[in-house]
């Protein structure tokens, strides 16, 4: 390291022009930074780790994983459900500006009433369809799939509580 064992402040980054701390970016398609999008997209959409079954888009193929976690699914937190007449296990359609996915809605007080939760790595489900691609990090050149605006509706009933 060149900095020494531990590195508060990154030499590294510092030497390629950027600021050497972490610095909070707001992203760049949010409820404030685009109040007009968020009106017809309201809630935030993230996306991350699919749980402690799969890693990234591998392993969907071993049975008995399957047999855990079938299937991609949307975590929304049950008053948003209520409001948009969704029950756990409905079929939903999750919409950003740039495309949509159908999910199963699975409702849970661990995600806020403002934002829904798609799991990755589903190929019958892809969350990079709703990301925004041409969002790109400065230091690490990926473009900006985990959050995004979205809406959900139901398409049909699950039949689960």
């Amino acid at each position: 390291m060149p900095g020494g064992k531990v590195n508060i402040v990154s030499v590294i980054l510092e030497s390629m022009g950027f600021d050497g701390l972490p610095v909070y970016y707001e992203g760049s398609e949010n409820r404030r930074s685009k109040p007009e999008l968020a009106r017809e997209y309201p809630l935030n959409a993230l996306t991350g780790r699919a749980g402690p079954v799969y890693v990234h888009s591998e392993m969907r193929t071993i049975p008995w994983l399957r047999e855990i976690v079938p299937e991609s699914f949307l975590l929304i937190n049950p008053r948003k459900a209520n409001e948009l007449g969704i029950k756990n296990n409905d079929l939903v359609l999750v919409e950003s500006p740039r495309g949509s996915i159908k999910l199963k809605a699975h409702l849970t007080e661990t995600i806020a009433p403002t934002s829904v939760y798609v799991p990755g790595g589903w190929e019958e489900a892809n969350y990079n369809v709703l990301g925004i691609e041409d969002d790109i990090c400065a230091i690490s050149s990926q473009a900006n799939y985990m959050q995004c605006l979205c809406r959900v509706s139901p398409i049909s009933k699950g039949g689960g509580n």
